[in-house]
């Protein structure tokens, strides 16, 4: 009886934990989509970026400091 009753125990703090990362994965991923929604209007913002909202290449960055003499 007492190791049924552990296992019972058992069971169901492994369903509260479950339930409690299941609500943390859903307010993570809901944190993560206003993060990208503020990326994508951030990266707007950014003259000459605002098609792909890509990022000058580090290589590009050398490439302009040779061309300015740096």
């Amino acid at each position: 009886m007492n190791k049924s009753a552990n296992a019972q125990i058992d069971a169901e703090v492994a369903l509260e934990r479950a339930e409690e990362a299941e609500r943390t994965t859903s307010e993570i991923r809901q944190s993560n989509c206003k993060l990208r929604q503020r990326m994508r209007n951030l990266e707007l913002q950014v003259p000459g970026h605002a098609q792909t909202g890509a990022q000058p290449r580090p290589a590009s960055w050398a490439h302009r400091a040779r061309q300015e003499g740096r």
